[in-house]
C-alpha cells in the first residue's frame, strides 16, 4: 500500500471500494500498465459493470487505485457529497469532513481502512435496508458448495407414509417471484399447503396468474395497513380451511401484515414472516416485543392442536446456521437477543424439524444476498424454518431445504408429516 494511505484512513476524507473483481479490461489493462485510469474510464466502469449502478458527486476531485492481495481498490478523496450505489440502493454517501455510512445491502469490509460496516439489519436486502454477507472472499476456498438436499423421507421411522406436504418460501415480492417463474416451481413441487411470506402486495394487486394456480384453490392474503410494497403474506392449500385468521390479537404486531394461521381438522399451520431488527438494530427492542408476543399466541395454539409453524423467521439460531457467525455478532438476525427468543420456543416445546433430522449438516442456507454472488458461492444464513409441536415428532418424515429452486433471494423449504387419521 501506498505510504500516503494512512492520512486517508485518519482524515476520514477518503473512500476505499473493492471493485477488482468486477473491473473491465480497459480498467485492468490501466492498473496492469501502471497507468491510472481516467474519469472517463471511472464511469465507464459505473455504467457498464453489474455491481455499479453509478458513480457521481459534485465535488470528485481525485481518485487512484490501489492493489492489495487479490483485491483492487479504488480510492475517491475530497469527494464532499459524493455517492456510490449499487443496484437495490447499497451505496454509500460521504459528507465532508466526516465520512458517514449509509447501510442498505451487503457487508462490505474496508481491511485497508480498519473499516468495516456494521451490520444494520438482517443479513440482507437493501429492500429491507438489511445487512448482506456477500462481501469477496479471502480465498475461494472458503466457500462451500450449495447445499443438496438428500433423497426424500417419505415415511416415518415407525414406516408410515406422508399424508401431508406444505411448502414455505419467502418471495421477496410475489408480483416479481411470478415472473420468474415461481409458480411452474409451485405446480411441479405439488403441495397441499403453500405459505408465501414478504409478498409485498395486498390481494387487490396480486398477479392474475395466480388464479391459474388450480391445485391450491383456497388462497389467502394478509398485507400490512396503509403500507402497499411491505412485508405480507400468503396461504394458499388443497383443501379448506376449517378458518383463518390474520395476526396474532395485538394491533401493534397486526398492522404489519405478518400473521396468517389456517385451522384444519386436527392442526393449525401458522405462516409468518417475523420483523427484522433493522439498521443499526434500531427494531431489535420491538423484535423482542414480538419474540414474546409470538410465543404466548403460538402456546395458546398449542394448547388446542398441533401447530406447524413455518416461514422466514429472521434468525439463524446456531453457528451452523450461517457462513459466517464470528463477524455477525451484531447482525440483525444472529444477536443473542434474536437467538434466545428463538430458544426460548423450542424450550417451550416446539422441534426444529430440519435439525432434529439433519442435526450436524453444514451449510445448509436457505437465504443469500443478492452482493457478491453469494448464492452461487453459498455464503448464506438459515433464516426459513418448520417448527413443529413436539407431539408432532413421530409425524415427521422430512423436512427439505430446496436450495436449486431460483426466483428469490431466498429458496423455498418443504415438510413431510405422516398425520393419524
Amino acid at each position: 500500500m501506498p505510504a500516503s494511505l494512512p492520512a486517508c484512513r485518519s482524515s476520514f476524507h477518503s473512500l476505499l471500494l473493492p471493485i477488482g473483481v468486477f473491473a473491465p479490461l480497459p480498467v485492468r489493462a490501466s492498473l496492469t500498465s501502471g497507468v491510472l485510469p481516467t474519469l472517463a474510464d471511472i464511469l465507464s466502469f459505473g455504467a457498464r459493470v453489474p455491481g455499479c449502478a453509478s458513480i457521481s458527486g459534485p465535488a470528485l476531485r481525485h481518485f487512484r487505485f490501489l492493489c492489495s492481495s487479490r483485491r483492487l481498490f479504488v480510492v475517491f478523496s475530497g469527494a464532499s457529497g459524493f455517492r456510490f450505489t449499487l443496484p437495490g440502493g447499497f451505496g454509500f454517501v460521504t459528507s465532508h469532513p466526516v465520512l458517514s455510512l449509509r447501510h442498505f445491502r451487503s457487508s462490505t469490509a474496508f481491511p485497508a481502512l480498519g473499516l468495516t460496516r456494521k451490520a444494520g439489519g438482517m443479513p440482507k436486502r437493501s429492500k429491507k435496508g438489511e445487512d448482506g454477507d456477500g462481501a469477496a472472499p479471502k480465498s475461494r476456498r472458503e466457500d462451500s458448495a450449495l447445499y443438496e438436499d438428500p433423497p426424500v423421507r417419505e415415511e416415518t421411522a415407525e414406516g408410515r407414509p406422508y399424508n401431508l406436504k406444505v411448502t414455505s418460501w419467502n418471495v421477496d415480492g410475489i408480483r416479481a417471484w411470478v415472473k420468474k417463474g415461481g409458480l411452474k416451481w409451485i405446480e411441479a413441487e405439488a403441495p397441499d399447503v403453500l405459505c408465501l411470506q414478504e409478498t409485498k402486495c395486498g390481494a387487490e394487486g396480486l398477479p392474475a396468474e395466480l388464479n391459474q394456480l388450480q391445485l391450491l384453490p383456497h388462497k389467502f392474503w394478509g398485507s400490512a395497513v396503509g403500507r402497499p410494497g411491505y412485508s405480507g403474506v400468503g396461504l394458499l392449500s388443497r383443501t379448506e380451511p376449517l378458518r383463518v385468521t390474520h395476526g396474532i390479537g395485538i394491533d401493534e404486531h397486526d398492522a404489519e401484515g405478518r400473521v396468517l394461521t389456517a385451522e384444519f381438522p386436527s392442526f393449525y399451520i401458522v405462516s409468518a414472516y417475523v420483523p427484522n431488527s433493522g439498521r443499526g438494530l434500531n427494531r431489535l427492542p420491538y423484535r423482542q416485543r414480538w419474540d414474546r408476543a409470538f410465543r404466548d399466541f403460538l402456546l395458546a395454539l398449542d394448547t388446542q392442536k398441533p401447530v406447524v409453524l413455518c416461514g422466514d423467521l429472521n434468525v439463524a439460531h446456531q453457528e451452523i446456521d450461517l457462513k459466517n457467525p464470528k463477524s455477525n455478532r451484531r447482525s440483525a438476525g444472529f444477536t443473542q437477543e434474536e437467538r434466545d427468543g428463538f430458544g426460548a420456543l423450542l424450550d417451550a416445546g416446539f422441534l426444529d424439524s430440519f435439525r432434529v433430522l439433519y442435526p450436524t449438516v453444514p451449510h445448509a442456507y436457505t437465504f443469500w444476498t443478492y452482493m457478491g454472488a453469494a448464492r452461487e458461492r453459498n455464503v448464506g444464513w438459515r433464516l426459513d424454518y418448520f417448527l413443529l409441536s413436539g407431539r408432532l415428532r413421530g409425524a415427521l418424515c422430512d423436512s427439505k431445504i430446496r436450495s436449486a429452486a431460483m426466483g428469490s433471494d431466498h429458496c423455498p423449504i418443504t415438510l413431510y408429516l405422516a398425520l393419524e387419521a
